[in-house]
C-alpha cells in the first residue's frame, strides 16, 4: 500500500502540479489530497474525456506535465482525446493518467467491472501508451523513470492502481467536511414513490439509486418495471428516453447528479423524440456519494434553467419531505411532459446496501422485457 503524501510528494518532486479527473473508489485519495495541497491544482470534471482536455489544455498553456485520473470504465470516455489529440501520431502531447484498475484478473469484483479490467492492459499497449502498476511503496520508482519517458518522447503514460492500494492521509481524516444541512434523505424518498407507483416503469443510474430500489423492491415485494444501470455512468437519461418512446409506457428516470453532467447533451434529443410520458427525478447532493463522497462544484448551477432551455414542459423542485409529499402527486399525474423534478438530498444510506450478481442482472434483464 501507499500513503497517497507518499504518492503526490513524488508527483511534485517530478513537477506535475496539475490534476484533474473524475474520482473512483481506487483513485479517490489522490484527489483528495491534490485539493488540499496548496502547492497543486486539482479540477474535478463530469467525465474522463474532459479530464483529458483539461491536461492538454494545461501542457498547452505551461509546457508542464499534468496528471489526470481516471477508472478504467470511464477510459471509454477519454479514447477519442487520447487517440486524436495527444496521441504521438497527432500533436504529440505528454500526460500522466493514474487509471483505477477495477475488475483487474484475479480480484473479485463487480460484474460491470470484468470486461474492463480484463481489456485494461491490451487497451492501453494498442493505444500505444506505455504503463506500469502500482501496488506498494518499492513501486514509485517506477514513475521516476515513466515521467522521464514521457517528457523525454512526448508520449502518455499510464499507472495503474487497484482497489485498496491509495491509503487515507490521516491528516485529512480530521479535516471537516461541507455539511449542506440537508436531512432528506435519497431512501426516504425512494420508497415513498416505489409505493405509490401504479404502472410506471423505472431506469435508475448506476450507484447508489439503482441499489436502494433493489433493496426497497425486495423488501416491500414491489413489482414494478425495472432497469437499473449499475454501469454506464451518464447513460441512464438517453436509454430512459430511447425506451419510453419506442415502449410508449410511462418512465420514470431516476438520475444522479453526477451522472447527469457527465453525458448532458443526451437532453438535446428531448424535443425529437417527445416523450409526454417522460418523467425525470434528478437526486442532488453535489458528490459523487457512492465513491467517497468527492464534492461536485454544483452550487451555481440554475438547474431549471437548463430544463426548460431543453424543453421540458413542467420543472419542479424539493428539499424537503414535506415539500416532496406535496410535489409527489403533481409529478405521477402529469402526462403532459416531459416534467423534470429536482430534488435536493444529503447524504446517507442504507446499511449493508445490497449488491446485484451477475445472475441477478440477467434475470432483471428478462424480467424486465416479459
Amino acid at each position: 500500500m501507499i500513503s497517497s503524501s507518499q504518492l503526490i510528494n513524488k508527483l511534485k518532486k517530478n513537477n506535475v502540479n496539475f490534476f484533474s479527473g473524475v474520482p473512483d473508489s481506487c483513485t479517490l485519495e489522490l484527489s483528495k489530497i491534490a485539493s488540499k495541497d496548496k502547492k497543486v491544482e486539482n479540477i474535478v470534471v463530469a467525465s474522463e474525456g474532459l479530464g483529458i482536455s483539461m491536461g492538454i489544455g494545461y501542457y498547452l498553456a505551461t509546457n508542464k506535465l499534468p496528471c489526470v485520473y481516471l477508472q478504467n470504465s470511464g477510459l471509454g470516455n477519454a479514447t477519442d482525446p487520447l487517440t486524436n489529440l495527444s496521441n504521438k501520431e497527432i500533436f504529440k502531447i505528454p500526460l500522466i493518467l493514474f487509471i483505477g484498475w477495477r475488475g483487474a484478473p484475479g480480484v473479485k469484483d463487480e460484474p460491470q467491472h470484468i470486461i474492463q479490467g480484463k481489456i485494461l492492459r491490451n487497451t492501453l499497449s494498442n493505444m500505444n501508451i506505455k504503463f506500469e502498476n502500482i501496488e506498494d511503496v518499492k513501486d514509485l520508482k517506477k514513475i521516476d523513470k515513466l515521467i522521464k519517458y514521457a517528457k523525454t518522447n512526448l508520449r502518455t503514460v499510464a499507472f495503474l492502481i487497484k482497489s485498496k492500494v491509495l491509503i487515507q492521509n490521516k491528516k485529512l481524516l480530521s479535516l471537516p467536511k461541507r455539511n449542506l444541512k440537508r436531512d432528506l434523505k435519497r431512501y426516504q424518498v425512494l420508497e415513498i414513490l416505489l409505493k405509490s407507483l401504479n404502472q410506471e416503469t423505472i431506469i435508475s443510474s448506476v450507484g447508489y439509486n439503482s441499489r436502494e430500489i433493489l433493496q426497497i423492491k425486495k423488501k416491500n415485494s414491489i413489482n414494478n418495471k425495472f432497469f437499473p444501470l449499475i454501469g454506464g455512468m451518464g447513460h441512464t437519461s438517453a436509454l430512459a428516453m430511447s425506451y419510453n418512446h419506442f415502449s410508449k409506457e410511462k418512465t420514470i428516470c431516476i438520475d444522479g447528479d453526477g451522472s447527469f453532467f457527465m453525458h448532458l447533451g443526451a437532453f438535446l434529443n428531448l424535443n425529437q423524440i417527445k416523450n409526454k410520458n417522460f418523467k425525470y427525478l434528478l437526486f442532488n447532493n453535489e458528490s459523487h456519494e457512492s465513491i467517497g463522497g468527492k464534492q461536485i462544484d454544483s452550487k451555481h448551477i440554475k438547474f431549471k434553467k437548463i430544463f426548460e432551455g431543453f424543453g421540458f414542459k413542467k420543472y419542479i423542485f424539493s428539499n424537503s419531505l414535506k415539500s416532496f409529499k406535496k410535489n409527489l402527486k403533481i409529478f405521477l399525474k402529469n402526462n403532459n411532459g416531459p416534467i423534470a423534478w429536482q430534488i435536493n438530498i444529503g447524504k446517507g444510506t442504507f446499511p449493508n446496501l445490497i449488491r446485484p450478481t451477475k445472475s441477478d442482472l440477467e434475470m432483471i434483464r428478462k424480467q424486465f422485457q416479459k
